[in-house]
């Protein structure tokens, strides 16, 4: 498979992120995958792109967004982990018209307590 930077602009991007809520693993789960030496990622690992109000949304600047991945030589697909992506209004959308192919990857913790279901 070639180098996501030698094909064609959009397969440079990101081809897949992290959401969830607190406390839900996300830091982790974003450390361990970077450590795969095919996967490109951000310095940081909260970008808060597709959340970021100041952004013409009819027109995003992408290039912005796609500069901050640290490709590589051994990479093939690089993701990004923005927690609160999960419930920001308009986020979910932004992302697909950016890569309709994203893979997404939510976390979410469940309760300490067992759920008891009554009536049945």
């Amino acid at each position: 498979m070639p180098h996501p930077a030698s094909i064609g602009k959009r397969s440079r991007g990101f081809g897949f992120l992290l959401a969830g809520v607190q406390k839900a693993g996300t830091s982790s789960l974003f450390a361990l995958l970077s450590e795969h030496s095919q996967i490109a990622r951000p310095r940081a690992k909260e970008l808060h792109f597709f959340d970021d109000e100041t952004v013409d949304w009819r027109d995003p600047d992408y290039d912005e967004y796609e500069r901050k991945i640290k490709w590589r030589s051994s990479s093939i697909i690089a993701g990004e982990a923005t927690p609160r992506y999960v419930f920001w209004p308009g986020a979910m959308e932004r992302i697909q018209v950016y890569n309709p192919s994203m893979k997404v990857i939510l976390s979410f913790r469940g309760s300490t307590q067992p759920s008891v279901v009554t009536g049945l």
